[in-house]
């Protein structure tokens, strides 16, 4: 059995090495604070297609493997990358699965850069949301609601 990495994934890891060490180098970081997050490096992040890859092909993406996903995620912590990736292509998975309607309209204007999703890790309790990664900096939020996912976008 062979666990190495396909000449592909090898790929995929070296060019988002390449990319976060040019553009997020220390320095970056540091300015990016207090909320760890950088406003112009995020359409450059985005435009590498770390949003696209993560929604299923059916549904319009790149229909990368959850490995996939898990090696750009590696590179991104390598390099303390100050956008919210993960959260937005958990959200974006999120809203590929979900019936046609609204749903589709909000993974429209995520894939477009014109929202920053995220999603709440707990379902909504006393009209609160808690463990929001990436909500200091989000447009939409989904949260679940019993069996169902709500959106909400902050102020």
């Amino acid at each position: 059995m062979n666990l190495g990495l396909t000449e592909e994934q090898s790929l995929l890891v070296q060019s988002f090495k390449g990319f976060f060490e040019k553009e997020c180098p220390a320095d970056r970081v540091r300015q990016a604070e207090p909320l760890g997050f950088d406003r112009e490096l995020w359409p450059l992040v985005r435009n590498q297609g770390v949003l696209d890859m993560a929604v299923p092909s059916h549904a319009g993406g790149w229909g990368a493997s959850l490995l996939d996903l898990s090696l750009i995620a590696g590179q991104h912590g390598r390099s303390l990358t100050p956008t919210p990736i993960l959260e937005a292509q958990s959200a974006v998975r999120l809203l590929s699965s979900l019936p046609e309607g609204p749903s589709q309209e909000l993974l429209a204007g995520a894939l477009a850069g014109e929202r920053l999703v995220t999603l709440a890790l707990r379902d909504e309790q006393q009209d609160q949301l808690r463990l929001v990664p990436g909500g200091a900096v989000a447009t939409t939020v989904l949260f679940g609601r019993g069996q169902s996912v709500m959106v909400v976008d902050p102020v």
